[in-house]
């Protein structure tokens, strides 16, 4: 149903090999753990339907270098899951049920890819006799007949007589070096496929030939701007620099000299852009939405970020000690020599006085950069991106040092910069900070992408629909946004990044104390309550005038046994009260414990009764 869903994770990591299977029934609100063992490895889960579902992976054999298939089935949903008996050796790696009786499971067996099927509902197996290049990584069966399977080295294969004879379905030509994780059909036509590098693949005629579809580039994009709904750009190494006119439905390729790395884009307007390129002190112009193109040369190394205020004023900075400015369009700069105190990064004009810039250190000017004071938070801090919304509102992502932890943090000034309230991101270095409005924000790390709606007050996680690197984040409104990263990676969103990951905040009352109340009711059967609070903390580097802000908060729940059964929080909260509910249909009656730490140290635990 809609609100049923799974999680399937793995181990691998050193020595440790295991699987942890969750599962969700209220949307992924709560998720609770169905199959925890760490003596085999699931990889793949299908259910042909509602109730009845399967689970393939292997148990190795260390002694025989070899693995031994392992298969679960569940018949109520996926609430128990038992273990069919089998004598296959084969490295299972995924499956797909026709119905409950007849499916397909594929892998690897002495280094070479093979596929088995059963019509007995895992009963018995019969191997496909076909060779696979390669260890079988997906299997999709359209209908009883029709089906595809891919292996390792993304070749695809395609049956039309229920696996009894295979067909290798030719890509190279259609999509050339990219890898393909998944595939998806609608029906005996029409079929999805996505990879490496963001590529999106399409057949129309059942595989016979894809259509591929990316941003148009593998490389590491840096910097997006839009000036407008419509119109935006693109930029990153090797002279990469895409447009899209229609929203980024489509983006056209610009290819620059390949020593040409974007490092900042500024719009004045849909016809006059300008684009800073990291090396040689280039600044290229248009005034036509990129149909031509004039080279402004400044005479600087290793530009970092440029900011205009209208199409004749701008400012640009250096990774070292030069800050430069022009007030006739980029004809003429003036270089001033006076941010000399480390690596600069991030820059931010309010007017034509007034400006930010940071990077080891962060400054301010109020007379067009001709001189730069000092702004000191108290502790050290790197300053990786600036936005002041107005002369008074103003904000600041960055981290500590290596010595404090790489401690992410938001800091927030609403007079001009003389005073700073931060907000603590633990383990998170962040990078890239907008916002489109002063209560709208959005800041990244990685691909960790978070939210705040009340002005940076609380931050919440969103999904970001991509494991590559995100650098950089435009939104040209609370809801329509963009954001660029590595392999050419440019994701889009138009309802603000989604819902949230974790939980709502019942009140902003700020406590002196960390509160772990009992859950309510208690006994319950089957739902219940539980309510926590979060203080604010004041820092021991504390110096600055400015106060730390909650931390990473986790409230986990155990059996009478102490095993970890789910995790309903874990996410950064600022200070304030909140409430999440926790369902134990799923779970026997019993004793259970329910434990609240922040930034890894334990505060309370509680205990409750689920009695059915």
């Amino acid at each position: 149903t809609q609100n049923i869903g799974f999680i399937l994770g793995r181990g691998g990591y050193l020595y440790f090999k295991g699987t942890h299977l969750l599962r969700t029934s209220n949307a992924g609100v709560n998720w609770n753990t169905q199959v925890l063992d760490t003596s085999f490895e699931l990889y793949d889960i299908n259910f042909p339907t509602e109730n009845i579902g399967y689970a393939s992976g292997s148990k190795s054999l260390w002694f025989a270098s070899r693995y031994h298939m392992v298969i679960y089935k569940t018949t109520d949903g996926g609430i128990t899951w038992d273990s069919i008996q089998n004598q296959i050796l084969l490295d299972a790696r995924c499956i797909d049920f026709l119905n409950e009786n007849t499916g397909y499971v594929g892998g690897q067996q002495n280094s070479r890819g093979k596929m088995y099927k059963t019509t007995d509902a895992c009963a018995s197996w019969n191997i496909i006799d076909t060779s696979f290049s390669n260890s079988v990584t997906h299997i999709y069966f359209l209908n009883a007949e029709t089906g595809f399977a891919m292996d390792l080295s993304s070749r695809i294969y395609k049956t039309t007589n229920s696996g009894q004879n295979w067909v290798t379905v030719e890509l190279y030509s259609d999509i050339g070096d990219y890898y393909i994780n998944q595939l998806s059909f609608t029906d005996l036509s029409t079929g999805i496929g996505i990879g490496s590098k963001g590529l999106l693949m399409k057949t129309t005629n059942g595989g016979i030939n894809w259509a591929k579809k990316t941003s148009g580039t593998d490389k590491f994009l840096w910097e997006i701007k839009f000036s407008g709904l419509n119109t935006g750009f693109a930029g990153g190494d090797y002279g990469t620099l895409l447009k899209t006119t229609n929203g980024g439905l489509n983006w056209e390729l610009i290819q620059f000299n390949w020593e040409d790395d974007f490092s900042s884009i500024v719009s004045i307007d849909e016809q006059n852009w300008y684009m800073a390129v990291a090396h040689y002190g280039k600044i290229f112009k248009t005034t036509n939405t990129g149909l031509t193109w004039d080279t402004l040369h400044t005479n600087f190394a290793q530009v970092t970020r440029i900011d205009f205020i209208n199409q004749d004023t701008g400012f640009g900075i250096c990774k070292y000690i030069a800050f430069f400015k022009t007030t006739n369009g980029g004809n003429n700069w003036i270089s001033y020599n006076n941010l000399n105190d480390g690596q600069n990064w991030s820059l931010d004009f309010v007017n034509e006085n007034t400006g930010y810039a940071g990077g080891s250190h962060t400054h301010k000017t109020t007379n067009g950069g001709l001189n730069w004071d000092t702004i000191s938070f108290g502790f050290p801090f790197y300053s990786a991106d600036i936005q002041f919304l107005n002369v008074n509102t103003g904000f600041i992502c960055g981290t500590t040092d290596y010595y404090n932890g790489y401690t992410g943090f938001v800091m927030k000034t609403t007079n001009g910069g003389f005073n700073w309230t931060a907000t603590e991101f633990p383990n998170q270095p962040l990078e890239d900070l907008f916002f489109a409005d002063e209560n709208t924000g959005f800041v990244l790390y990685g691909n960790l992408l978070f939210r705040t709606t009340n002005g940076g007050v609380n931050w919440n996680q969103l999904r970001t629909c991509s494991n590559n690197y995100l650098t950089v984040s435009f939104f040209n409104n609370s809801l329509t946004g963009y954001i660029v990263g590595s392999g050419g990676t440019i994701i889009k969103t138009t309802n603000g990044g989604g819902e949230p990951i974790g939980i709502q905040p019942i009140s902003e009352k700020i406590t002196n104390h960390f509160v772990l109340q009992q859950n309510y009711p208690n006994p319950f059967n089957p739902s219940t309550k539980i309510k926590f609070s979060i203080p604010a903390i004041s820092p021991p580097f504390n110096k600055g005038g400015w106060t730390k802000s909650g931390g990473l908060v986790t409230l986990k729940i155990y059996d009478i046994l102490g095993r970890e059964v789910t995790v309903l929080v874990n996410e950064r909260l600022s200070p304030g009260t909140y409430e999440v509910d926790w369902n134990g249909s799923n779970f026997a009656s019993g004793i259970y414990f329910y434990q609240l730490t922040i930034n890894n140290e334990q505060f309370a635990t509680r205990k409750m009764v689920l009695l059915k």
